[in-house]
């Protein structure tokens, strides 16, 4: 073998050692910044992108600056990464659930233990969330590469909100299924004499008219009754009272959009209702639309899924004060009982409405950040949306609670009677 002498390359590029070596030194012209870090080897090996490692004793940390283009699979724009997590954390959660258990623990006191749960439980697992994801950058099920033996969270993730979602297109089904119907000339969630009614479906305005005509007429199972007539029927006061009566839109909704019956009778298991089919339908190709190009779609529709929310919210809390009765409800939710504090379950609700309300574990806040630059301040932006959650919260309920008020004063029954558990 004949020994090979430096002398006998003249330039560099006659030296394969020394393109090697060429290679390994970085460009002092080049636009990104070169941080060597001494760094054990990581558990991933990292895209073109963001962040780039090396598989070597010493990482290369490429740090982008703040003009350079967005990489494939980034967030277009600087608000994208903050609306959609606030289209991902404030939602039913807050205008549906939490006024829901503020009702069943006393009103105003739940607040308390909510917020604190906020603070000491929801928000740090929501901030670490954020973070473990951005850092990582990848999504809810690969991130636990980290350590193997985590790995089935990434996949009770993903399985915990495949379920979620089922049910809340549903949910949006009927939102679109109102949708439709409020487009009617008169709306018949308003109606007592639609097919779907029963005998127990009461409207004050019918009420009101009936006692117009006399004052001693009696308004009873849909008629007008005047004292002789009552008489005759035996109909007095007190049975009105005992009466259950129901609103419209409960049996609008028990009746004609779920199509409850009795029960199974006979083997009979129920049918299906086109309606809801194709409300369900377009739910699910709306959801579709928003994921079809990922981030760079759906980072522009939350824009608007994200604000129209709060508009709905502003006109719900406008209309609910200038109801009747309004007042009656705002005290009960406002007015706090403190007795309920000694009661566990407030705090076992808190804290799951807590965790709930902003998302956690569910695995979508780590998808999300794991799209976010590598130096964003994800500090910043969950504080920005616990503010927002908080808010909203207290804001939705002081919307239902002023629409309960509005309730017990219609249908003459206490506050706390108004409405059935859940519904």
């Amino acid at each position: 073998m004949t020994a090979v002498d430096d002398n006998d390359f003249h330039t560099v590029d006659d030296c394969p050692c020394c393109q090697q070596d060429e290679a390994e030194i970085p460009d002092e012209n080049a636009e990104d910044v070169v941080v060597q870090i001494a760094l054990p080897v990581p558990f991933w090996k990292q895209e073109e992108g963001v962040l780039q490692r090396k598989v070597s004793s010493l990482v290369s940390i490429y740090v982008h600056e703040e003009d350079d283009p967005p990489q494939t699979g980034s967030w277009l724009g600087k608000l994208d990464f903050v609306m959609s997590c606030m289209g991902y954390s404030v939602g039913l959660g807050n205008m549906w659930r939490f006024p829901y258990l503020a009702y069943k623990n006393g009103g105003a006191i739940f607040f308390l233990p909510y917020f604190i749960m906020l603070v000491f439980v929801g928000w740090p697992l929501f901030f670490l969330e954020m973070s473990f994801g951005q850092f990582s950058g990848k999504s809810s099920i690969t991130i636990w590469k980290a350590s193997p033996v985590f790995e089935g969270i990434g996949y009770a993730m993903t399985v915990a909100s495949l379920l979620i979602t089922l049910y809340y297109n549903v949910l949006n089904g009927w939102v679109i299924f109102y949708l439709f119907d409020s487009f009617r000339m008169e709306v018949p969630y308003r109606l007592c004499n639609c097919t779907w009614n029963t005998e127990h479906c009461y409207r004050k305005e019918d009420d009101d008219a009936c006692m117009a005509a006399n004052v001693s007429n009696i308004f009873y199972n849909q008629t007008c009754f005047d004292e002789l007539d009552a008489e005759i029927f035996n109909i007095s006061r007190s049975l009105i009272n005992a009466t259950h009566r129901v609103l419209p839109s409960e049996e609008y909704f028990k009746y004609n959009v779920l199509g409850l019956s009795d029960g199974i009778h006979g083997g009979w298991w129920g049918e299906l209702r086109w309606e809801n089919t194709l409300c369900l339908a377009a739910s699910w190709a709306f959801t579709l639309i928003c994921l079809f190009k990922s981030v760079r779609t759906s980072g522009k529709v939350v824009y608007f899924t994200a604000t129209f929310p709060y508009l709905v919210l502003l006109a719900f809390l406008i209309r609910g004060m200038m109801l009747e009765g309004a007042f009656v409800g705002l005290r009960y939710y406002l007015v706090p009982d403190f007795r309920r504090l000694a009661d566990p379950n407030v705090w076992i609700d808190a804290g799951g409405q807590a965790i709930l309300s902003l998302g956690v574990a569910f695995g979508g806040l780590i998808t999300l950040s794991s799209y976010n630059r590598f130096q964003n301040n994800c500090l910043r932006d969950a504080v920005a949306i616990f503010v927002a959650d908080t808010i909203t919260s207290f804001l939705s309920g002081c919307a239902i609670f002023a629409v309960l008020g509005f309730l017990a004063h219609e249908t003459g029954h206490a506050i706390h009677d108004v409405v059935q558990a859940g519904e």
